[in-house]
């Protein structure tokens, strides 16, 4: 059955597969949904990875789309196409990484470098369903504990792959990988369609008219020259005051001092970035407090105050955070991505600064702000 598998998988010059992908913690909470079409073409040279493809994606109205030498992003609310050359369709890979279709089981059908992906060695358990018309196969494997950060902070997370394979067609059916790092867990769902032939002279232009775009008043935008697409957040924005429940995780306020800047920080717990944040916020804090800056945490995706509040207090979180329960203020400011850092001057409530997600380069180049302020 694998070596049926990788072999349809192999020599599949071009078709197309519908996906539905989902997201979310084992206990179906902050689900998010995507569904796209896939469609694509290989390279003559089964070394190379696939020539062309196209992604349209009825969730979020975008369209993705790569000619072998340019990846192509369209926005049509906007009437803009973002592109970008790349060297190859595993940069284009790379690329599509970032998008909101990163989760999407469909690179195992794209892009070589991911074949044969299906390897029966490396799965830990093979059985059949009660029907008999289908094979789930599993495999797990450990990881240094990214966010360790106390002692007592277990060493290792796990992941664990879930495959159903059906008998009677050789492409999966459904594809789960779930995460887990001490008490929290992330889960994501695949469901793919079989292949389908696409039309044997069907080319990409016929999936992504270029042309026709640039008739309707489409502007191409080279991310090289005009950065990356365009982002919820800008600085000069104005945010509006916010009204929220406050957590206060410590004493820390009781000395008050005028603030200068305010670095609001959207965050969840199931989030792995923002738990590898707190520390770089919890020494923000500490070091510019008394010198004006006061950073707010802003929950407005978990519903239990109880459940949050031990988690600021197990997470030893040292500022405080807005409880934003109806999501107000997160869908106002169409928060997307986490954490979201928003760095704002307190009575003009302009941005001065904002980062999405969290690495040592977001560190950097807060720091760099947050000086030219607070000296």
């Amino acid at each position: 059955m694998f070596t049926a598998l990788n072999h349809h998988l192999a020599s599949t010059e071009q078709g197309s597969f519908e996906v539905k992908n989902g997201y979310k913690s084992l206990h179906r909470q902050d689900t998010s949904w995507h569904t796209a079409s896939v469609y694509f073409w290989r390279n003559e040279n089964p070394k190379d990875s696939i020539r062309s493809f196209v992604i349209r994606s009825q969730s979020r109205n975008t369209l993705q789309a790569f000619d072998g030498n340019t990846y192509y992003e369209v926005f049509p609310t906007l009437k803009i196409i973002w592109t970008e050359q790349v060297q190859s369709s595993i940069g284009a890979s790379k690329k599509l990484e970032k998008s909101n279709l990163r989760d999407m089981a469909y690179k195992p059908f794209l892009f070589n470098s991911e074949r044969p992906a299906y390897n029966l060695s490396r799965f830990e358990k093979v059985r059949q369903t009660r029907q008999k018309d289908k094979m789930i196969v599993t495999a797990r494997d450990s990881f240094a504990n990214p966010l360790k950060i106390k002692p007592e902070d277990p060493k290792f997370g796990y992941i664990e792959w879930r495959y159903s394979l059906p008998l009677h067609q050789p492409t999966p059916e459904l594809v789960c990988i779930t995460t887990t790092i001490a008490d929290l867990t992330q889960y994501s769902e695949v469901h793919l369609s079989p292949i389908q032939n696409l039309p044997p002279k069907a080319t990409l232009s016929d999936y992504f008219p270029l042309d026709s775009f640039l008739k309707e008043g489409y502007q191409i935008r080279a991310v090289e020259s005009a950065g990356r697409p365009p982002l919820p957040i800008h600085i000069g924005d104005t945010i509006p005051n916010f009204d929220l429940p406050v957590i206060y995780s410590s004493d820390i306020l009781a000395k008050a001092v005028p603030n200068n800047l305010i670095l609001y920080d959207f965050w969840f717990k199931n989030c792995a970035a923002c738990h590898l944040a707190i520390p770089f916020l919890n020494r923000i804090q500490d070091q510019f407090h008394d010198k004006g800056l006061q950073v707010f945490g802003v929950n407005g995706i978990d519903r239990n105050r109880q459940e949050i509040e031990v988690f600021i207090k197990d997470r030893g979180m040292t500022y405080p955070t807005l409880l934003d329960t109806n999501r107000s203020i997160t869908k106002s400011l169409k928060i997307n991505a986490f954490p979201t850092l928003v760095l704002i001057e307190s009575v003009s409530r302009k941005v001065v600064w904002v980062s999405y997600g969290h690495d040592a380069s977001t560190e950097t180049a807060f720091g760099e702000v947050i000086n030219q302020y607070l000296k």
